[in-house]
């Protein structure tokens, strides 16, 4: 298995020098508050789960008060979200962000939240130790092989259901613990998954398609 992936050695450098007195000021640039954070990264469209992740989001909101949802992304659905975020103090819409402002949300967050279809987004969670959360039964890219379930992230079954989901984040946030499991299966993985290791992958199954006895 060769185990598509992107450069993230980048985004490794750059979650490693956000420090947590920017941590601290990037709260109170966002106006975020000290509570649990849940990032969504990714193209706003509505296979990606965004109308179960706001639905979602009350449950979990009034679960954690200081819960707040940042939203990162552009595409066909933006100014509705853009609504959804005039509506609701919790959610926060920041439009696209990349390079360093993305590894510092990345950083900020407790969890990746994308209920819907699943990408490469699963290998930025795992490089950056904020655990994914999305719904076994999404379609999503072969990517979701990365996401251990239970290990590096959640699959949660009928996770299209808003409330499910929303268990699903509560059952994180209310176990330190669990949390910190899946951070630590994050950190576990981080190098397994990288262009380096793909390409090594890669040239192994020439040279072995190469060294195998003719049919």
């Amino acid at each position: 298995m060769v185990n598509n992936a992107i450069d993230t050695a980048v985004l490794k450098t750059q979650i490693e020098a956000v420090d947590d007195a920017r941590l601290t000021l990037l709260r109170q640039e966002l106006e975020v508050g000290p509570g649990p954070i849940g990032l969504f990264l990714g193209t706003l469209r509505a296979d990606k789960g965004l109308q179960v992740l706001v639905e979602a989001g009350h449950h979990i909101h009034r679960g954690h008060p200081g819960f707040r949802l940042l939203v990162v992304g552009g595409g066909p659905l933006e100014d509705e979200v853009q609504r959804w975020a005039e509506q609701q103090p919790w959610l926060h819409y920041l439009g696209e962000r990349y390079g360093s402002d993305r590894a510092e949300l990345l950083a900020l967050a407790d969890l990746v939240l994308l209920p819907g279809a699943v990408g490469l987004v699963v290998l930025d969670a795992i490089v950056a130790g904020t655990p994914l959360i999305t719904s076994r039964d999404s379609p999503h890219g072969p990517e979701i092989a990365y996401l251990r379930d239970g290990v590096n992230g959640l699959l949660v079954a009928h996770g299209s259901d808003p409330q499910t989901y929303a268990d699903a984040v509560l059952r994180v946030l209310d176990d330190p613990e669990l949390l910190q499991s899946l951070v630590r299966g994050c950190a576990a993985d981080r190098d397994l998954y990288s262009i380096e290791a793909m390409v090594t992958r890669f040239g192994d199954g020439i040279r072995q398609a190469l060294d195998a006895p003719p049919r």
